[in-house]
């Protein structure tokens, strides 16, 4: 077990079986009304063998304590004979051992007891060919096979099952079976009695009669007719004359019993097929008689039933087909012509005025005429008349069909057809197709023109109005609205797509069609300006922007961009926007005043003062792109410098009027390198006074010191620049580029 444990002899061993043969194996001596698991390991015969790496297990309950003997389902029987031998069927409802004692008739019965020891009434140990036992499953044919009897002889057979629970149950009462030996050995096989064997076929089925002198088996075989003959054996054998296996459909066997008629149903066959069945009798003998010579009878399926097809030529269909028929709509006889595979259901068929016929594909001979088309006759269309603006035509019959373009539809009830898109080419009616007769041939109503060219109104997008639109005309509002006659004022003010076209008339198209937007009032109020970045903030693709020089002179407009319109090259003078769909739609945006004198600008960075000399303009500043800061006239005190840009710009209120930029730069970045060994740079700073540099190893972000000499060792990881030291007057320089 799954501790290691060796269970008990009688619950394991081993059992050799053969592939896709069903095996059993018999556990005995297991306790009753409980539950186990059988596990089952397997292994191939190669060697070495294969084990198959899962195990196969099954949960099973044992029944109750069983106190009953076993009963015969079906009572014991004498199923065959020979002048020694005999053999006796049965069955029983569970599993059991069959003792059976074989005494002379007529002798007295010998007991339970006896018949299991194998002794007769007078407790004589029988001879070893009289007695014995057989095991038996439940609910399977069991059979006791008795040998070495006398010819001509009777005897009694008693018979006892017991059954194999823990404590057995065996039957109280036996039972007998007479037997009489035959009086020679049968060596004759049986024959077929007169007038068998019968087939009665129809479509694809077939049923088999045979009558027999003997009881035994008959074998059967169905081949194509007139091919080669098989030997008793190979139809015993499933087979045709080359010796191969037939389907399983068309072989088989049944058990017989002496003049008495028997029958088989065979299914699967071919329609209108001919056959040859062969018949081999076998007897019951201990050495079986097979038949010398199959017995053979040929036969033929029914033709294929084409009553059921018919014709629906409106529907351009054959109904009620089969995959095994073919049509021909070119046929003059039924057998001549060309013909088509139909489909099972309704086969598609395009037909002509002439004669359509179906036939079987296997048996061609079998054909049949569904009918022979005609093309109707041309009808009048007086009366009948079209209107294209109303998308109707009437006056046609019932039976009519009518085509706009290339496609033929029916009228409907009452001859009126509406509801008709009309195209461009010609209007025709027809009598339609019925289930026998073609349509007539196509009458001409009239020819519709290709459509007119879209109209060219003038429009008034501020006013929203089309002065010219009239009763000419319709539009509709959108692709999604409806046509509304031009008469009829429409309402296209805001963002609007108006579609006009000129209407259709009875005879002629709408036009092509002339599209107009209108738009709103663009909000221009949402646009302002930024000196300093060069750009105009809150525009779109749909505006333009102009500056204007202040002594008068306009500048050209200009596109601007969606989000903002940047690198705009801002002068002084006047700054607008527009509309430029519609141009009237236009706005000031601010009026730019010229930048502050830079000479005024006095700084003073290490008394942290920036001095505003000219003569009365209040001034604003900022450093490194920061916030605007006043810086009024005269001194400015408590400035804190940082790196960057420093902007200077006139003091205005940044609605109506704003300045353009001063900008102080920083000197550029001295002319210095720097020559790296190991963790020293040494710099090269040709004629600049050292005293005058200052240099930074992380890149100038946090702290600079000044230079006291030309070697500097440099940490891990370091960025080393170099810039001129601020004086009192100048900002500190740009820096250099990375020198290490």
């Amino acid at each position: 077990d799954s501790n290691g444990i060796p269970v008990s002899a009688d619950r394991k061993g081993t059992i050799e079986f053969s592939g896709n043969v069903e095996t059993e194996i018999f556990i005995e001596n297991l306790t009753p009304g409980a539950e186990y698991t059988v596990y089952v390991a397997i292994e191939d015969m190669a060697a070495p063998a294969n084990m198959n790496a899962t195990v196969g297990w099954k949960d099973i309950k044992t029944s109750a304590s069983d106190n009953t003997p076993p009963v015969f389902v079906t009572v014991p029987t004498l199923s065959s004979k020979t002048n020694t031998t005999a053999n006796i069927n049965m069955k029983l409802d569970e599993a059991s051992t069959i003792y059976y004692a074989v005494v002379s008739a007529g002798a007295n019965a010998p007991t339970i007891t006896q018949i299991k020891e194998g002794k007769d009434s007078n407790n004589t140990a029988l001879a070893a060919n009289r007695k014995g036992s057989v095991g038996a499953a439940a609910n399977m044919d069991s059979t006791i096979s008795i040998v070495g009897l006398t010819a001509s002889t009777s005897y009694d057979v008693y018979m006892v099952a017991q059954d194999k629970a823990i404590v057995p149950n065996i039957q109280t009462s036996a039972s007998k079976v007479h037997v009489v030996t035959d009086s020679i050995v049968d060596t004759v096989p049986p024959i077929m009695l007169p007038g068998y064997p019968i087939v009665e076929a129809k479509d694809t089925t077939a049923v088999l009669k045979l009558k027999t002198n003997e009881a035994g088996k008959a074998y059967f075989v169905i081949l194509p007719k007139d091919g080669a003959a098989p030997t008793s054996a190979q139809v015993k054998a499933g087979k045709n004359g080359a010796g191969t296996a037939v389907a399983a459909n068309l072989q088989g066997n049944v058990d017989t019993t002496a003049n008495m008629e028997v029958t088989i149903n065979i299914t699967g066959l071919a329609l209108s097929t001919q056959y040859d069945l062969y018949v081999a009798c076998e007897d019951s003998a201990t050495t079986k008689n097979l038949q010398t010579t199959a017995s053979k009878v040929t036969f033929a399926t029914t033709l294929l039933n084409l009553d059921g097809v018919t014709i629906d030529v409106a529907a351009g269909k054959l109904n009620g087909t089969t995959a095994s028929m073919q049509f021909s709509i070119d046929s003059t006889n039924g057998t001549d012509g060309n013909w088509y595979s139909c489909v099972a259901g309704d086969t598609t068929v395009s037909f002509i005025p002439t004669r359509v016929y179906i036939r079987e594909t296997a048996r061609i001979s079998n054909y049949r005429l569904i009918a022979e088309l005609k093309i109707q006759d041309t009808p009048t269309i007086a009366g009948i008349e079209y209107n294209v603006a109303l998308g109707k035509i009437s006056g046609m019959q019932n039976n009519m069909q009518y085509k706009v373009g290339t496609t033929w539809a029916n009228a409907s009830a009452g001859g009126v057809a509406t509801g008709i898109s009309f195209v461009q080419g010609t209007v025709a009616v027809r009598l339609k197709a019925t289930t026998y007769s073609l349509p007539s041939a196509a009458v001409t109503l009239g020819t519709i023109l290709a459509p007119a060219s879209a109209p060219a109104l003038a429009y008034d997008d501020n006013a929203n109005t089309i002065p010219g639109l009239n009763s000419t005309f319709e539009y509709k509002i959108g692709t999604a609205g409806l046509w509304t006659p031009g008469n009829i004022a429409g309402d296209f003010s805001g963002n609007k797509t108006v579609i006009i076209r000129i209407k259709a008339t009875v005879t002629t198209l709408p036009s092509m069609e002339q599209t107009i937007i209108f738009k709103d009032d663009m909000d221009l109020s949402v646009v302002g300006v930024d000196i300093a970045a060069k750009e105009i903030a809150g525009t779109n693709a749909n505006m333009q922007y102009r500056l204007d020089k202040s002594d008068g002179t306009v500048g050209a407009w200009l596109p601007c961009t969606s989000g903002s319109t940047k690198n705009v090259s801002f002068i002084a003078g006047k700054v607008y926007v527009r509309d430029k769909n519609n141009p009237t739609n236009y706005r000031l945006v601010i009026t730019v005043v010229d930048a502050p004198n830079p000479t005024d600008i006095k700084l003073h960075i290490d008394t942290s003062k920036i001095e505003n000399a000219s003569a009365s303009q209040n001034l604003q500043y900022r450093m490194a792109g920061g916030a605007w800061i006043d810086l009024n006239h005269g001194e400015t005190k408590d400035i804190v410098f940082v790196s960057g840009k420093l902007e200077i710009r006139k003091k205005l209120n940044e609605v109506t009027e704003t300045s353009l930029v001063a900008m102080i730069a920083p000197a550029p970045a001295p002319v210095v390198t720097a020559t790296i060994v190991d963790n020293t740079a040494t710099l090269d700073i040709g004629t600049i006074t050292m005293t005058t540099l200052e240099f930074s190893v992380d890149g100038g972000t946090t702290t600079w010191f000044d230079c006291i000499g030309l070697s500097i060792l440099l940490p891990e990881n370091s960025d080393l620049r170099v810039r001129t030291k601020a004086t009192s007057t100048t900002l500190p320089s740009q820096m250099t580029d990375k020198l290490n």
